[in-house]
């Protein structure tokens, strides 16, 4: 493991080479690092399939509040700002730029800790009925926990419109003891009844030859105990990019291994199979001075998990903090070891970006009146999903 001092030589040796991609951003001093044909080749393979109509892309974005996109609004934590998040905004820029993309998927809970709240976070959830709550238990999904019923057979809804779609990825909870049957609708018809005893693990069910058009969705407990996860869309006669949003409030490394029962959290890129991950979780361990030596570790644990599940990923040094602890740089440095150990490319926002008050000074940020101020506005996260574009449109 590297020490806090180790960690920040070995960032100033790595920047020392000079690797950085050219030509895709128009500032002078670029945020990226080792974005290179090695570090995208399962990227690149997928984009290529969606601009030849022959393939989708499936882009994981992980990470804490500033990737679900909390104060985006520059108002509240939650109320539309999923809408702004930097991997909506990531989809809009890609389709601007010639790459069809959505992102109107639903996976886990962003650590919101009601049904109702979420609602308002994203409000193509159209009903959060009783019987609906966060399971709070240790059992973690892609997004944070899951959405728990052992009551009630109410419905909840979900109104991807106005994307059309004709195939859903309905993803759940399997459980040997927590189980239970649930059912799927597809505008007021029964499509799929699923029970979800097994090996505890990630469950996923796809719902196929739909007629593409708009669709309302409703999930509903038949008995025993049902945790829900999400759905994934998609129109099998447009390939597209497919944004997967599982920003949670408050994620710092440690979540990154969490378990899943008696599974590592790690288990579920296998899967949702995403092409490229991009994981944005360093900002929490930053201001809470985390203990750098296991921010190393879960951070490499997670990586190599998503290496073998044939992703590629692109560590993200988060933006800066108003307040920080006392190895600010610390973990950005540890982050660009990982990257030339691991073969990961890394977008730095932090450098990028410079100072808190200069990225202030841009109307970046979304919290400024807090005292630990670190949430981009819809501004900032349009910033930084931009530099995530260039990674996707590399080599092109």
């Amino acid at each position: 493991m590297l020490t806090a001092g180790q960690s920040i030589t070995a960032m100033q040796s790595i920047l020392a080479t000079g690797i950085r991609a050219s030509g895709i951003s128009s500032g002078i001093v670029t945020p990226y690092f080792n974005l290179t044909d090695s570090t995208t080749v399962n990227m690149r393979a997928a984009r290529d399939a969606v601009i030849a109509g022959t393939g989708v892309m499936k882009i994981a974005c992980i990470g804490d509040s500033t990737e679900a996109g909390t104060w985006a609004n520059s108002t509240d934590q939650w109320t539309d700002n999923r809408v702004q998040s930097c991997p909506a905004q990531l989809a809009t820029l890609l389709t601007a730029s010639g790459i069809p993309a959505q992102a109107v998927n639903w996976i886990g809970s962003a650590a919101v800790t009601s049904l109702g709240t979420y609602r308002t976070y994203y409000p193509l959830i159209t009903s959060a009925p009783s019987g609906w709550a966060l399971n709070t238990s240790s059992t973690r999904c892609p997004g944070w926990q899951f959405w728990r019923n052992t009551t009630t057979t109410n419905a909840i809804t979900y109104e991807p419109a106005p994307f059309e779609f004709d195939e859903l990825d309905v993803l759940y909870s399997q459980h040997s003891s927590a189980n239970g049957t649930f059912q799927v609708q597809i505008d007021g018809v029964t499509v799929l009844t699923q029970n979800t005893a097994g090996t505890v693990a990630l469950g996923k069910v796809t719902i196929t030859g739909l007629t593409p058009g708009t669709h309302i969705i409703s999930i509903s407990r038949v008995s025993g105990t049902i945790d829900f996860c999400g759905c994934i869309v998609r129109n099998t006669t447009v390939k597209a990019v497919e944004v997967y949003n599982t920003g949670v409030s408050s994620m710092n490394s440690v979540d990154l291994v969490a378990s899943n029962g008696a599974a590592p959290i790690f288990a579920w890129p296998n899967v949702i199979m995403p092409h490229m991950a991009f994981i944005n979780c360093e900002r929490n361990d930053r201001v809470t001075d985390y203990s750098l030596a296991l921010f190393d570790a879960n951070t490499r644990a997670f990586v190599t998990a998503l290496k073998a599940a044939s992703c590629d990923v692109c560590l993200v040094v988060g933006v800066p903090s108003k307040t920080s602890g006392s190895n600010d740089g610390a973990y950005g440095a540890t982050l660009y070891q990982i990257a030339a150990d691991l073969g990961c490319s890394l977008i730095d926002s932090k450098s990028k970006w410079g100072t808190w008050a200069a990225a202030n000074a841009n109307g970046w940020y979304g919290d400024p009146h807090l005292a630990n101020s670190t949430h981009p506005s819809a501004a900032g996260y349009e910033v930084l999903a931009g530099y995530r574009r260039d990674v996707l449109r590399y080599g092109l």
